[in-house]
């Protein structure tokens, strides 16, 4: 997936020993893989095997599957189960579940990790209940959960599905269609973490050795999806010195007045790089190999 490609190519860099646990290699991703242990193995497995000093799980059916409640949980949270009981059954050291902030479910005022979730989609709700399953365990092993905000940047491989996420999919419309169309007006603000930022993140709970705690993640950068599209269109400019346009949608959506403080994960030592510009640039060094 995204983050764990992601996640497993930031360990390696960083002089890890990484495993990684899947349902199966891409054939354009066999040359990469050849860097790692890979274990092809389902999630949805309950005589999963697993071990090592540390298990990022990112494993998880994401909000784009147009499939049953039913199905959501049952990769999602039992998922998340069957991989805790192989941790817990190998002794692992530190198990981070990586999370979403769409488990909340609003995008309107402050949201810390004290916020009382309202998923809304069953994506969400399935996210949430796996959340839950991780604090279970959190007296038999060492876990943390992360919530992530809007996470954007370049795939390890553009086959790699990712190109929903807003500003990605912003820096693909940028370079395949010459302008930039929203669906809304783009007064409502969110919250943006780099793949970098969140990476970063992702390592510093890594490295915490407190269990059951929840972190909220993102990059300390608060826009409007106009702005975002504004933003992306610069670049592409700079870049390749043609302007594109940005088409507002007719959909009305309330400019909301969104926070999402990072207090508290930046006691850990966590402090997000201001990297948009760049990572945008980078996005769209991507599109051109699509």
């Amino acid at each position: 997936g995204f983050v764990g490609s992601l996640c497993a190519d930031f360990y390696r860099k960083n002089g890890n020993d990484v495993t990684i646990i899947t349902r199966r290699i891409p054939a354009e991703l066999q040359s990469w893989s050849r860097n790692f242990r890979v274990v092809e193995a389902d999630i949805t497995d309950k005589s999963l095997d697993i071990s090592g000093d540390v298990i990022i799980h990112c494993a998880a059916m994401n909000e784009t599957k147009n499939v049953s409640m039913e199905e959501f949980m049952r990769v999602n949270a039992e998922g998340t189960k069957n991989v805790l009981e192989a941790s817990v059954k190998n002794s692992v050291g530190k198990f981070v579940k990586v999370s979403t902030f769409h488990v909340y479910g609003t995008t309107e005022g402050i949201i810390t990790e004290e916020t009382v979730p309202d998923p809304k989609s069953s994506y969400a709700k399935s996210q949430l209940a796996a959340d839950n399953v991780c604090l279970d365990y959190s007296k038999e092993i060492d876990t943390s959960v992360i919530r992530l905000s809007n996470i954007f940047g370049p795939p390890i491989h553009p086959s790699i599905d990712r190109w929903t996420l807003v500003v990605n999919n912003f820096c693909l419309q940028a370079s395949r269609d010459g302008k930039i169309t929203m669906k809304s007006r783009g007064d409502q603000k969110r919250d943006f973490i780099s793949s970098y930022n969140a990476l970063s993140a992702i390592d510093t709970v890594a490295k915490y050795k407190k269990s059951g705690e929840i972190f909220n993640a993102g990059g300390a950068t608060v826009m409007s999806i106009k702005e975002i599209a504004d933003r992306v269109a610069s670049n592409f400019e700079i870049l390749y010195r043609k302007k594109v346009k940005v088409i507002p949608g007719s959909n009305e959506e309330n400019d909301s007045n969104f926070s999402y403080p990072i207090d508290k994960i930046n006691r850990l030592g966590y402090v997000p790089r201001k990297d948009m510009d760049r990572t945008i640039k980078e996005i769209l060094g991507m599109c051109d190999k699509k």
